[in-house]
């Protein structure tokens, strides 16, 4: 798993699943002149949610919270929420699958659960 720039990503589509490198249309500070770029710091580079995000590997794009792999205590915690919450109040279940929608695939949930064998 990623631990510096790309720390919680990986490439969505489940055929991939790869950990990088991506190309993110981001922002940055760049002093340029007519002639010549003059001054780029790599510590004003920085990206959002709702940037776009493509794969070197399979060519996949999205944005960047959709590459955000969610962590296993995450799906543990929203799927618990699924099944004692949402039956209470239908209102959190929206909210509930919303936020499934928003960290993974479908086919990345079915896969997770299927791998802790909750069905």
């Amino acid at each position: 798993m990623n631990k510096n720039f790309l720390k919680g990503m990986r490439c969505p589509k489940e055929s991939c699943q790869s950990e990088g490198p991506f190309v993110i249309h981001g922002h940055a500070d760049i002093e340029i002149r007519d002639d010549k770029i003059v001054e780029f710091n790599k510590s004003t580079v920085h990206f959002g949610d709702a940037d776009t995000c493509f794969c070197r590997n399979c060519r996949n794009e999205g944005t960047v919270a959709q590459f955000r792999a969610p962590s296993e205590r995450e799906i543990v915690k929203l799927t618990a929420a699924l099944l004692t919450e949402s039956y209470k109040d239908p209102r959190l279940l929206n909210k509930i699958v919303t936020a499934f929608v928003q960290t993974m695939t479908y086919d990345q949930y079915i896969a997770f659960m299927k791998h802790k064998q909750i069905f």
